[in-house]
């Protein structure tokens, strides 16, 4: 009787065990076969290993005391080039040509969202100081008089090298912009910031663009930076009510949202603590990453553009007094 009992429980251990192993080789295969969880799953690890890494600390400049624009920054990015997608495909639908709509949605997914991070992220950087104890309301985000964008390759200048060099012009003029009553100017600057946006890289259809989207994009960037003050608090947080307060006129997905920004919530604390040596490093993992990944080249494109912005904004805004 013993023995039948000893053999049952034996036989019942060994098949919870069968088990526990299949539902983890289940869960394995899953992962491996959804590509944007398996990607999750590198970038978390890739993550682990910075933020636990030694080569962080407390940065000079804005970024010291919140995460200021640098979520800002990668939103805007995404956003500005949806809000330029949505305008070439207006313009197309305005002349009745779907070759100029889904060329002016191609066109638009890139142009606009290097101007759109940087007037998101100064407007950004300006409303958290008022939340903050660095500084008084009376100051203005000023550039440190020896900063220089560096451009690693002149004849392919990335996401977010451009992002900086709109900032620098932007900041250097700052005063321009700003209202009496101490708001910023948003239709003056973001004019200027396409404009610089389009002398650096030129655009067939920009002034009709510009017609189009501009009314939008001045509501939209106001939305980003009043939401911003939730990154003092909540990188997430911050997401989440961007996506609730996207204009509809973009037409963007809660899925398409949380896909382009996954960099934003997943790394940005890392970025915002990691020295300038460790930032570089820690990018081009990143851009492995994506590259070695089985996502789909529209969203391998956003990912890159939120990691070169995130980089580059972290760079610029470690200069800013």
């Amino acid at each position: 009787m013993v023995k039948k009992i000893f053999i049952l429980s034996f036989v019942a251990i060994m098949l919870a065990s069968c088990s526990n192993e299949q539902e983890i080789i289940t869960t394995k295969t899953n992962i491996e076969n959804n590509p944007i969880e398996s990607f999750k799953l590198k970038i978390d690890s890739l993550n682990a290993i910075y933020s636990n890494g030694i080569n962080m600390h407390e940065t000079r400049g804005y970024v010291t005391s919140h995460y200021l624009g640098v979520g800002a920054d990668a939103v805007g990015s995404f956003v500005g080039g949806k809000i330029f997608s949505w305008a070439g495909s207006a313009i197309g639908a305005a002349c009745g040509n779907p070759i100029i709509a889904v060329g002016g949605y191609l066109a638009g997914r890139k142009f606009g969202s290097s101007a759109g991070s940087a007037v998101a992220s100064i407007g950004a950087a300006m409303l958290l100081d008022r939340y903050s104890t660095r500084s008084c309301l009376t100051t203005l985000p000023v550039l440190n008089d020896d900063y220089i964008v560096n451009i690693e390759n002149p004849d392919s200048i990335t996401d977010g090298e451009l992002h900086n060099l709109i900032v620098v012009e932007l900041l250097n003029n700052i005063d321009k912009y700003v209202l009496l009553n101490g708001e910023l100017n948003y239709e003056l600057i973001l004019e200027d910031a396409y404009k610089i946006e389009n002398r650096i890289q030129p655009y067939e259809f920009y002034e009709e663009f510009k017609k189009v989207c501009m009314e939008n994009a001045i509501e939209q960037t106001k939305r980003i930076v009043n939401s911003s003050r939730l990154l003092a608090e909540d990188n997430g947080a911050f997401l989440d009510q961007v996506f609730e307060q996207l204009i509809p006129e973009l037409n963007i997905s809660k899925t398409e949202f949380d896909d382009a920004n996954l960099l934003s919530r997943k790394v940005l604390s890392t970025y915002i603590k990691l020295d300038s040596l460790s930032v570089t490093e820690f990018s081009k993992s990143i851009d492995s990453v994506i590259d070695s990944s089985e996502l789909n080249t529209n969203l391998k494109s956003e990912l890159k553009s939120s990691n070169s912005i995130m980089r580059n904004s972290k760079i610029i805004w470690s200069e800013v007094k």
